[in-house]
């Protein structure tokens, strides 16, 4: 059994919490860039010379040998062509017989292998046949460059030379496989004749001995080979850099066996002058560590060696460290290594260095402590010394000495130095130099530190960074340590936060939660230190003994097992009998009398000599017949840590039924690692109440969801299932395990959307790489403020799109380091902020790769572009992103290639990024089409039928809400909804207008292969449509729909220069007048209402549109005159320009507009805007039927020959409403015939109306002076206008003072069930119209009802959401009475909601009512815990509503885009839990109240676009929390405030304010420059010098 792993993931040792970092710390080195078989860097190297293969196994050849002073075969230029084709030949029958060796046929991926055509074989075709298999990288030339063949279930006994011998490879990745690397002369003991049935029966060993090769090696070496002793030997060079062998179940023996391996049967040895990257990690080595002395020729390359969980033994000699002068990441873990560690002080190159459980004894050297400046390892990052179990000649157990300082390691992230025996006390200037914004923890919890622990080095880190228990600290300088201002668990527990008092203990030596303190001793000198762990156990001072390793034959004070106490080394026994100890791989001390069972191999003893460790893992344990695994092991009273990952333990069907079920005996178990060990389930596993840390990979689960079992252990922070064969949701794990900092289930059956329903802002690291998830990427996913990685990718698959939709911004993750989203449908542009919170110097890589990714590459990426990889996707464009990204990088001389590739050219990387690899011109028509392309592959031709096809594939077509006769094969296309015919079969329109389409709708795949297409409607669609995709293409299109859908560019569209009718209305395009819809010189009818377009309408929009019938333009934020020119739009209809900010006069050019029937001018003020002057008479307009000058700020009086030339019979509207208009009101006597009804006349200044208009009733035309009604006239004969004192003009519509009485609440019925409360939404919100509403009112279980998740446990509706799903009218207040509701999102409908129930819904934690119909949340102040609060772009006018201020729980409170038009009220400082604060573009006026800084968690504040005045209140710097601020776009004055408080500030934007005076000289004096983003104080009244502190930031 096997546990495999893919770099870049967490190599996991539950017992020691052991990570092996070689595979994740590729960013330290930028030289090189190595690939995975897609093509795409995963991890860097560097090229400089020489180390031998498997930490050099070859000796004895030094750097004189004449090998060293001749260049590589690849650099050299092959004789003829006859040696071109022998290599390419050579190559071919080493991967064949790789192929029979390794039993191919069984591989997970074995595409194109063994398929050579004769074409392919000819020499001189650069495209060898070899290079089309899966894995196999080639050269330009054809020569084989990677072989990449990791997780791929090779099997059997491989030759490992006759693959690195292939003069131009320089990547071998055959890890996580069960392989066995067989040496020459094993081969040559084999016959084949005699062995048939094994692997390697059909390999010719001629192949595997390279005699191919070799000839031509001698050949061409001119004499470079040296002649090895015996005769016939001699030595060749390899151009091998990286090599990765490990997890590789059978490789096992010696480093002697090693070099055999790397010989061939002439006796030549082979060299690896290039090698920086070894990884040998779990392959059960054993044996000693190798002899340095005789290497120190050949270490000047290796960068990163990893050497984890292997049998190494023996001592590090110093030579070592002299030797490898680049090593930069070095770990060992998990040996017998023994010694002192003075060899690894010399490594003056090193950043992480783990050498976690071996034997090492005596001090840390010096050049490992950092305590000056010329220290050797002041680069250190990563630094893992603890459990070191070697016994010195003094008895001492593991490291002693004082404890360093580590002073001047200002890199170092993380230390452990747990479980030795260190002493002394911590230094003042313990990690004095360390970032604390990049620190992540220290650990030296059981060692002898003694003394008073000082506040200094303590209180720059939070509470749990440095874990001290279980030492001999007898007092703490409380004053600073246990301050209460701390933040954190230190505010909550006070000094217990940090270490236990004497007299109390608890298991992990402190309080971090409420319902585990510390908890009094019986007797106090039971634990007289602080830090205690448990009672009667403490280190008797002054005594350097190593802990008692005395086996436990007597009983110890446990719970009983089979009704007796527990004798621990019986159950050890009982183990090892049950599993057949006597075929262990290590069984060192086991079964014998004479070794403590603290001496027995994987078992790890507690102070008090308890067995509080076992680790077995990967040791041939294997349940022996009629045996089952011993449940007494849970009785062990300090059992921490069990792992048994990689070995057969439950063979026998429900095993693991028998095996938890006395689990919850083992009340201090933290970790357990069952990976690889034929584990099916996990029942009973809820009894382990104490787990915080559970791996499950590499089992096999037979498809079943995630176990619910799991969901009841509440304090798990790591849980991972890779490989294990489970399927379903993974809503459960967000919504139960709410602790969870790590997940990972990568290579499962998981399926359905992501998240829906909750959240973690614990979550560090998601990693659901190769599931069959599906739907878009949820905007939940940037609450994960924690996350550190995020691994999405190959969701894609020839079922399933995978993840669809837009690509999130990601940008307020400032932790994130890993992003993977590559082989999805990702679609539309990338957003201007993606990524924006990163810390670029720590930011590892962002994989976009293998999408549908459109337009440019944002130029904020220019700091991280190196690290973002976009090839194979749409990109048009990299012309924003390009010069700045490249200027005065080592790139420069690449230009934009080194960004993408340009169309029409590609290479395997999709971009250039060394004079190796240029990327080379495409000859195939068509092909790389878009940027960043790495094949030049002639895009399929599509049919029209293939086209439609695509429509459904690419954009949810299993979702639609109509799809009659789609991809029916027996139904003509011409007849699938939708699509229209033209007589002879071709398809002319396509009309699909809303009916649940996604993603990016493929225009260009469309317009190619469908030239006859006039009509495209997509309206009310979440359809992403690109313009600039389809510019080489002809086009015909004569009417495109694009309403209501996500628009967001106009850019292009000029490619259909036929276009007579554009519909876009209702998106969200910003900008100026798209200057590309001027060129449309045939356009009839333009309609782009609704969206953010601003600025002047263009001066020649009447010449351009001359043909135009229909403008509508309404509802956008144009500002400015109208240009004369729409006088010029001699065939306009319909001219559509209300709701803007247009002002000045009312152009005369409009009189020439004969043809207009009607004008809409209304409510230019709302925006700032308003028309003035006179009103024009409009008396040439004969066809006018509706004008709507409303909300304007025209005056005088009505001219006499105002719409004298109309048809009244047919006019239908007349608003002149809310102007300035005074006078009396007189009407030309041809409008006579005009009922009252079509006019309005109300809110001006008229002083009297004309008899003659109304004789003596004119309440029915305008209400008299002193009355009032909401119509500004009398509503009906039976109404009359309502006395109202102040209102002084005709035609008053409000009187302040009067307001309307509420209707009485109708009481709600006594109880209810879920399904009820369900169908009264469906009937309230007019269900029938929704665009999705699956099974509703269906005999199907609820949880199966459109956008219902439900508990894992019950039935229970547990989030609703029904986003933009067309509800309308009022949502009934029986919503909050469903018991479990936790989220409710019914954001983008026309609703209102009644929140007299909301007191019962005692779970809901988030609501989402942002773009409704809100416009009072009267009884929301009742909700008892909620958390998230979205009411933005509503309908809130003139006040925030005050019930807001009651919910005291809030966390994040949204109410941007709303038309407050009021101060903040001072009571914000009542929503003291209030993290994030979002209020912008919502006419917010007055001072910011001083109030707000009592909202000390505040970590985002913005109210940005109000018209907010006064200055900043100071208390604004009591905000320590703040990372993003932004007030941008007020009228803010005053002073700067120097912000010097506030350190972890990352935006700061208070451009276009009236801010006056100079910059603070300390302003941002403690923020970090690092980690901070942007400062824009732009556009303001500031003077003086700038301060010289901003000189740190970029």
């Amino acid at each position: 059994m096997r546990k495999s792993f893919t770099h870049g993931q967490i190599h996991w040792r539950n017992m020691s919490n052991k990570t092996s970092l070689a595979r994740d710390t590729a960013s330290y080195v930028k030289d090189i860039s190595i690939y995975t078989a897609r093509g795409r860097p995963k991890t860097n190297l560097s090229h400089h010379g020489g180390l031998i293969l498997i930490f050099l196994s070859i000796i004895g050849i030094s750097s004189t040998s004449p090998l060293f002073a001749q260049s590589s075969l690849r650099h050299r230029k092959l004789q003829d062509q006859d040696e071109y084709e022998k290599i390419r030949t050579s190559e071919q029958q080493v991967l064949e017989a790789l192929f029979t060796a390794a039993g191919g046929n069984d591989w997970a991926n074995d595409d194109n292998w063994m398929v050579v055509t004769a074409a392919d074989g000819a020499a001189g075709n650069a495209s060898n046949g070899v290079c089309s298999w899966y894995g196999i990288t080639c050269t330009s030339e054809g020569f084989v460059e990677k072989v990449e063949l990791s997780d791929n279930n090779l099997r059997g006994a491989v030759p490992l030379h006759g693959l690195i011998r292939m003069p131009h490879l320089k990547v071998l990745k055959l890890d996580g496989n069960s392989l066995m690397f067989r040496s020459s002369s094993q081969l040559s003991s084999e016959d084949p004749s005699e062995n048939t049935t094994t692997a390697t029966a059909s390999i010719n060993p001629a192949v595997w001995e390279g005699r191919i090769f070799n000839e031509l090696y001698m050949e061409s070496m001119e004499g470079d080979t040296a002649a090895a002793s015996g005769g016939g030997g001699g030595t060749v060079t390899s151009n091998l850099q990286y090599i990765d062998l490990s997890e590789s179940d059978a490789l096992g023996g010696t480093f002697s066996n090693l070099m055999e391996i790397t010989s061939t049967f002439s006796s030549q040895f082979i060299y690896f002058p290039r090698l920086s990257d070894l990884y040998l990690s779990g392959c059960r080595l054993h044996g000693d560590f190798p002899n340095m002395a005789q290497l120190a020729t050949f270490g000047s390359t290796l960068e990163r060696c990893s050497l984890d969980d292997n049998g190494l033994t023996g001592t590090i000699s110093t030579d070592f460290g002299t030797t490898m002068t680049n090593l930069r990441v070095f770990t060992a873990s998990g040996n017998d290594l023994e010694g002192n560690l003075s060899a690894f002080g010399e490594l003056v190159k090193i950043r992480h260095l783990n050498l976690r459980g071996n034997s090492f004894t005596g001090t840390i050297p010096e050049k490992l402590r950092c305590e000056d400046s010329t220290s050797g390892a002041t680069l250190l990052e990563k630094l893992d010394l603890s459990r070191q179990r070697g016994i010195s000649s003094a008895g001492t157990t593991g490291l002693t000495g004082t404890l360093p300082s580590f002073s001047q390691c200002e890199d170092l992230r993380r230390l452990d130095l747990s479980h030795n025996q260190l002493g002394g006390q911590v230094s003042e200037n313990f990690l004095q130099s360390v970032d604390p914004l990049i620190f992540e923890s220290a650990s030296l919890s059981s060692n002898l530190i003694e003394g008073e622990l000082p506040g200094k080095p303590l209180v720059r880190f939070d509470a749990d960074a440095i874990d001290l228990r279980d030492n001999r600290i007898t007092s703490l300088e409380i004053d600073l340590i246990c301050d209460s201002s701390r933040s954190g668990a230190i505010a909550a527990f006070g000094c217990d936060a940090v270490l236990c008092p004497p007299g109390t203990y608890a298991r992990i030596g402190r309080q971090e939660e409420a319902d585990e303190p510390c908890l009094p001793c019986d007797i106090d000198t039971q634990s007289q230190y602080w830090g205690s762990i448990s009672c009667g156990n403490d280190q008797s001072v002054g005594t350097e003994s190593a802990p008692s390793t005395t086996p436990l034959d007597t009983p110890v004070n446990t719970p009983l097992y089979n009704e007796g106490p527990v004798i621990e080394k019986d159950v050890l026994l009982e183990l090892y009998d049950a599993t057949g100890g006597e075929d262990w791989f290590n069984k060192v001390g086991w079964a014998t009398e004479s070794t403590p069972i603290c001496e027995w191999y994987g078992i790890q003893c507690a102070e008090d000599g308890t067995v509080e460790s076992i680790d077995l893992g990967g040791n041939n344990l294997a349940l022996v017949d009629g045996k089952t695994l011993p449940t007494s092991l849970f009785y062990l009273p300090s059992l921490k840590y069990l792992i048994l990952k990689e070995n057969t333990l439950f063979k026998y069907s429900n095993a693991e039924l028998e095996f938890f079920k006395d689990i919850g005996a083992a009340n201090l178990l933290e970790a357990l690692d069952l990976s690889s060990t034929g584990l099916s389930g996990v029942s009973g596993i809820q009894g382990g109440v104490t787990l915080n840390e559970i791996h499950l990979d590499f089992n096999d689960f037979a498809g079943s969801t995630i176990p619910n079992e799991l969901y009841s252990l509440n304090r798990l922070r790591i849980l991972t299932m890779d490989s294990s064969n489970v399927s379903g949701k993974i809503n459960g794990v967000f919504n139960f395990l709410k602790n969870l900092q790590v997940f990972s289930a990568n290579d499962n059956k998981l399926d359905g959307s992501l998240l829906q329903g909750g959240y973690l802002s614990t979550l560090s690291t998601l990693r659901l790489r190769n599931n069959s998830l599906t739907g878009t990427l949820p905007t939940s996913l940037n609450l994960f403020v924690s996350l550190s990685v995020l691994d999405l990718s190959r969701q894609k698959s020839d079922e399933s799109p995978g993840l669809e939709g837009p690509l999130l911004e990601f940008s307020q993750m400032p932790n994130l380091k890993r992003l993977d989203l590559s082989d999805n449908s990702l679609s539309g542009p990338i957003p201007g902020f993606f990524l924006a919170g990163v810390d670029p110097d720590m930011f590892e890589y962002a994989d976009l790769a293998e999408n549908s990714l459109v337009s440019s590459i944002p130029v904020g990426l220019k700091s991280i572009f190196s690290k973002v990889y976009l090839q194979n996707n749409k990109i048009t464009s990299v012309d924003q992103i390009c010069e700045s990204a490249l200027k005065g990088s080592n790139l420069e001389f690449f230009g934009c290639d080194a960004i993408l590739c340009s169309p029409g050219t590609y290479n395997y990387l999709g971009r250039s990024r060394s004079y190796d690899n240029p990327c080379e011109q495409c000859n195939i028509s068509g092909g790389a089409q878009f940027f960043g392309s790495t094949s030049c592959e002639a895009p399929k031709e599509l049919n029209p039928k293939d086209a439609i096809e695509l429509i459904y594939s690419s954009c949810g077509g299993p979702n639609w809400i109509s799809s009659t006769n789609w991809m029916s094969g027996n139904v003509p296309v011409c007849q699938w909804e939708g699509i229209q015919c033209s007589g002879d079969g071709s398809i002319v329109e396509i009309s699909l207008r809303s009916n649940g389409l996604k993603n990016a709708f493929p225009a260009r795949e469309i317009f190619q292969a469908i030239p006859t297409l006039t009509a495209l409607a997509l309206e009310g669609n979440d359809v992403d449509f690109l313009f600039e995709s389809i510019q080489d293409i002809s086009a015909e299109l004569t009417s495109l729909d694009l309403t209501n859908t996500n628009l967001a560019s106009f850019d292009g569209i000029d490619i259909f220069p036929n276009l007579a009718e554009l519909y876009a209305g209702n998106n969200a395009i910003t900008g100026e007048f798209p200057r590309d819809i001027l060129k449309l010189s045939n356009l009839k009818r333009l309609v782009i209402s609704f969206n953010n377009l601003d600025g002047l309408l263009p001066d020649d929009i009447g010449t351009s549109l001359g043909k135009v019938e229909l403008l509508v333009l309404h509802h956008n934020n144009f500002s400015g005159a109208l240009p004369s020119s729409l006088g010029k739009l001699s065939s306009v209809h319909y001219l559509e320009l209300q709701s803007n900010a247009f002002s000045g006069e009312i152009p005369s050019d409009l009189a020439q507009l004969s043809e207009l029937w009607g004008i809409d001018l209304s409510d230019q003020v709302s925006k700032g805007g308003g028309f003035t002057g006179n009103l024009t008479s409009f008396n040439t307009m004969s066809g006018l039927k509706r004008l709507d000058l409303s909300k304007n700020k025209l005056e005088g009086s009505i001219p006499s020959d105002f719409l004298s030339t109309v048809e009244t019979s047919s006019f239908e509207k007349l608003d002149l409403s809310s102007n300035l208009l005074s006078g009396k009101l007189e009407l030309p006597s041809i409008l006579s015939g005009i009922p009252f009804s079509s006019m309005n006349f109300s809110d001006n200044r008229f002083s009297g109306i004309s008899a003659d208009l109304c004789g003596n009733d004119c309440a029915m035309v305008l209400c008299a002076p002193t009355t009032f009604s909401p119509t500004g006239r009398q509503p009906s004969s039976a109404e009359y206008c309502e006395h109202c004192p102040t209102a002084v003009y005709w035609g008053t519509t409000t009187c302040p003072g009067i307001s309307p009485t509420p209707s009485p609440i109708d009481p709600l019925p006594e109880s209810i069930n879920e399904k009820d409360i369900l169908k009264s939404i469906y009937d309230s919100c007019r269900g029938e119209d929704w665009f999705n509403s699956e099974n509703w009112m269906s005999s199907e279980n609820i949880c199966d009802w459109y956008g219902v998740t439900c508990t894992p446990f019950q039935d229970s509706v547990q989030s609703l959401v029904l986003s933009d799903n067309n509800l309308v009218n009022e949502v009934p207040t029986e919503v909050f009475q469903l018991p479990y509701l936790e989220t409710l999102i019914l954001d983008s409908n026309g609703i209102t909601v009644d929140f007299t129930s909301i007191k019962y819904a005692f779970k809901l934690s988030s609501l989402d009512l942002s773009s409704t119909d809100l416009f009072s949340v009267e009884g929301i102040e009742n909700a008892p815990n909620l958390l998230t609060l979205d009411i933005s772009q509503n309908d809130f006018q003139k006040s925030i509503p005050k019930e807001i201020f009651s919910l005291t729980t809030l966390q994040q409170l949204f109410m941007g885009d709303n038309d407050f038009r009021t101060s903040i009220p001072s009571n914000i400082g009542d929503l003291k839990n209030l993290r994030l604060l979002s209020c912008p573009s919502s006419m917010l006026t007055g001072s910011i109240p001083s109030n707000i800084g009592a909202l000390i968690d505040l970590v985002h504040i913005n109210l940005e676009d109000n018209s907010l005045t006064g200055s900043l209140p100071l208390d604004l710097e009591n905000l320590y929390s703040l990372t993003f601020v932004d007030a941008s776009d007020n009228t803010l004055e005053g002073q700067l405030p120097s912000f010097s408080a506030m350190k972890n500030i990352r935006r700061l934007d208070l451009s276009n304010n009236a801010f006056s005076q100079s910059i603070p000289e300390d302003f941002l004096s403690n923020v970090n420059p690092l980690f901070f983003d942007y400062l824009d104080l732009s556009n303001n009244f500031i003077v003086g010098e700038v301060p010289s502190i901003l000189a740190h930031f970029e």
